[in-house]
């Protein structure tokens, strides 16, 4: 149990500085998001045509919202980024039972990041059954994790409500070492996240500028993984017996990890727009006729290899080819031997 602070200074009851930094950082961050997957919409609207991964990434920028009130919340009504000495027990209360809700939020929004991705990966690379069961796989592990890491949050102390009554004699589980543990699992997925698409893209034909390009789109989610690094040293460094004062700058990387992970989910997507862009108006201009290359590392697609692609890619789900169209591989500039169904690993 928490024992209930001494009060050596009483709480100045303003916005601490610290908090101000950090609510103008989850802003930024935030609409940097909200263009993303704005950018990300207005690709699928192009295609006319949507699909589970938008959705996801819908999902995880409205909980993005849902951290940016929290944070607001907690600087203003929870007195956050102040030293724990200076709280009153109804303060700090109420500073707890909002970062309760904030760390579950946080939690599902890196959810449903991480399942937009599968759900792209799944998209474009939906005729390779190795892929797709590795994926099924990684969703599960992901799913699970989440519900073991919001449980964790919610059930830190027996009973629940220890966590913000001081005054009800609880047990608590160690918070630093949860933090940390769960900072460095997640660490860990999104390296298998990334590492995938990496083992396809360098055993397609395709040339090696392009495959240098394409692998590069994929490896901007590195920075997901950088900022998750960053937080877990700063989590590690936290001092659990004044953690309302601690918490300030761990926090504040937390939502920089959460809402790159939105952008970096997006960023394949958004990236494809310019290709697409280029190949309708390749297509609305009848007197350039699209030919094959005598290049196998250069060959361009031509209309039978879109309907071939099309017809496995709907042969895989039941007949319907959805969002599995031939649009969705403009962003791999997939050649023909891909598009007709053969095995890439």
């Amino acid at each position: 149990m928490m024992a209930s602070p001494d009060r050596d200074e009483v709480h100045p009851d303003r916005i601490s500085q610290g908090y101000v930094a950090f609510i103008a950082v989850v802003a930024v961050f935030t609409l940097l998001s909200s263009v993303s997957v704005a950018l990300r919409f207005v690709q699928r609207r192009m295609l006319k045509r949507w699909w589970w991964d938008d959705w996801s990434i819908l999902g995880a920028l409205v909980l993005a919202y849902g951290i940016l009130v929290t944070t607001t919340l907690v600087a203003t009504y929870g007195g956050a980024g102040y030293h724990i000495n200076t709280f009153s027990q109804a303060q700090l209360e109420t500073y707890i039972k909002i970062c309760l809700a904030n760390n579950v939020i946080y939690n599902f929004a890196v959810l449903l990041s991480r399942l937009s991705i599968l759900f792209f990966y799944g998209r474009i690379f939906s005729i390779e059954p190795v892929v797709i069961r590795a994926l099924q796989v990684l969703g599960f592990v992901i799913v699970a994790g989440c519900i073991a890491a919001a449980a964790g949050f919610i059930f830190s102390n027996s009973p629940v409500a220890g966590q913000w009554n001081l005054d009800i004699d609880s047990t608590t589980i160690n918070l630093k070492a949860f933090w940390v543990s769960r900072g460095i699992l997640n660490i860990v997925v999104d390296v298998i996240i990334l590492a995938i698409p990496q083992f396809i893209v360098w055993k397609l034909r395709l040339s090696p500028g392009r495959r240098v390009a394409v692998s590069f789109v994929f490896l901007l989610g590195s920075f997901v993984i950088i900022a998750s690094i960053v937080r877990v040293i700063y989590l590690a460094k936290v001092d659990v017996s004044d953690f309302t004062y601690e918490f300030t700058i761990p926090g504040i990387w937390t939502c920089v990890e959460m809402n790159m992970s939105i952008i970096c989910a997006c960023l394949p997507v958004v990236w494809s727009i310019f290709n697409l862009r280029a190949e309708r108006r390749e297509r609305r201009m009848p007197e350039r006729k699209l030919i094959r290359s005598s290049s196998p590392a250069t060959a361009t697609l031509s209309e039978s290899d879109k309907q071939s692609y099309t017809h496995a890619s709907s042969s895989r789900h039941g007949g319907h080819a959805g969002a599995e169209s031939w649009d969705d591989m403009v962003f791999l500039s997939v050649p023909s031997r891909i598009a007709r169904g053969h095995s890439i690993c």
